[in-house]
């Protein structure tokens, strides 16, 4: 696990600062896409949601996910990762990056919007 994440709950993690890391140091298939499957209390599909969780792939974005109600049960979040942001890196990171909720936010001080349950990289079908 790399910076920007609160010490491990019972069911998840807190991202507890604007961008969180994880650093993986395994070997993937060359030439292959991956999926990266996250299980997320609050990373739920939302059309209401004010705030946004960048995902990043070695620097690339391949998603934006909204926030949702803590409330909410966690969802199961499925990403395609292309080969080619995967193909020159000898380890892989994964980033999510807060993105404010609009002007003057991020004066209002950082209040966190996701938490990851479990995170998997596998190879695509």
């Amino acid at each position: 696990v790399g910076c920007g994440w609160g010490r491990r709950q019972a069911t998840h993690t807190w991202g507890v600062a604007e961008h969180a890391g994880i650093r993986l140091r395994t070997r993937l298939e060359p030439g292959r896409d991956q999926l990266l499957l996250l299980k997320a209390p609050l990373l739920e599909p939302s059309p209401s949601a004010s705030r946004r969780v960048g995902v990043e792939v070695n620097g690339v974005e391949i998603a934006e996910l909204p926030c949702a109600d803590p409330g909410r049960r966690p969802s199961m979040v499925n990403l395609r990762v292309p080969a080619r942001v995967l193909a020159h890196a000898p380890e892989t990171t994964i980033s999510f990056r807060t993105k404010p909720r609009g002007a003057g936010s991020e004066a209002d001080g950082f209040d966190p919007c996701f938490a990851l349950r479990t995170l998997e990289l596998r190879p695509a079908p």
